[in-house]
């Protein structure tokens, strides 16, 4: 059996302060619920304003799909869910 962790840093666009107390507890119970359907477990999970920090333990040859898995679901929940709170921080950013 192999140890392997990653620690992927997911960025908001521009940067953005758009993440909060609840979006950063959506997001980790997002995560945690991704990475128990490919057998991949969520160790750790921290955040701020502007970016998440999971770490992750995974089996072999697993992190080339699971990552991009992570990005564009955990993305797609926090806008569907946090719909006001996205646009209002799209339009007031740069562009």
């Amino acid at each position: 059996m192999s140890a392997l962790h990653a620690h992927p840093v997911f960025i908001t666009k521009y940067r953005r302060p758009v993440c909060t107390g609840d979006m950063l507890t959506y997001c980790e119970h997002t995560v945690r619920e991704i990475c128990g359907q490919p057998a991949a477990a969520l160790v750790e999970f921290n955040g701020q304003a502007d970016q998440l920090h999971p770490l992750l333990a995974y089996p072999p040859v697993l992190i080339s799909t699971l990552v991009p898995r992570l990005n564009g679901r955990t993305a797609h929940a926090v806008r569907r869910e946090y719909t006001g709170r996205c646009n209002r921080a799209h339009m007031r950013g740069h562009p």
